[in-house]
């Protein structure tokens, strides 16, 4: 997608707001087999926390010497995969808890980000007219938390409900439909 967006001249930096829906698939796609290959590979907490570092540091990295996008990307699969490894272990519960929660808001999010992000920017637009500065800068840390919000009220009111009736309509388990 990025290499095919990039020869018609698109950022992909642009593609939220052009083609954002046409990224879910392959987002959820890609947490999919995630899901799987942990589920398969049973990898010890140890070795989670080594390939979530190991990642997120090449994240970081990639990103302060400003390589390209594809080169920084596909550095996200490992991380999620450490990070759900690593969360096994016994010292992690807490934190594991909250990733926990933040992964069943995971799909509520791929839902409503778009909307989310477009309605806000546009919003806060028409009140501050173009942000400059760190009025910009709070602008932009704003609509993580937002975003965030509107995944668990999708996630409360519409996932939730909607996994309890498949469970009923189609037996319990239905994929990637699984209440708390």
């Amino acid at each position: 997608m990025f290499l095919l967006a990039a020869g018609q001249g698109v950022l992909f930096t642009d593609m939220t707001t052009r083609i954002g829906a046409l990224q879910t698939v392959p987002a959820v796609l890609l947490g999919t087999a995630l899901w799987r290959l942990h589920g398969e590979l049973r990898l010890p907490p140890s070795a989670g926390a080594l390939i979530g570092a190991l990642a997120l540091a090449w994240i970081v990295a990639a990103s302060a010497w400003r390589l390209s996008d594809l080169a920084i990307w596909p550095a996200f699969g490992p991380l999620v995969l450490g990070l759900a490894a690593a969360a096994a272990s016994k010292r992690l519960s807490r934190a594991a808890r909250g990733f926990a929660a933040l992964g069943r808001l995971a799909i509520a999010m791929q839902l409503v980000y778009l909307p989310v992000d477009i309605v806000y920017f546009r919003a806060a637009h028409l009140l501050l007219g173009e942000p400059r500065g760190w009025v910009a800068w709070l602008a932009l840390l704003g609509v993580f938390p937002v975003i965030l919000l509107a995944a668990a009220a999708a996630h409360r009111f519409v996932q939730r409900p909607l996994a309890a009736w498949a469970d009923r309509r189609l037996g319990p388990g239905a994929p990637l439909l699984q209440p708390d």
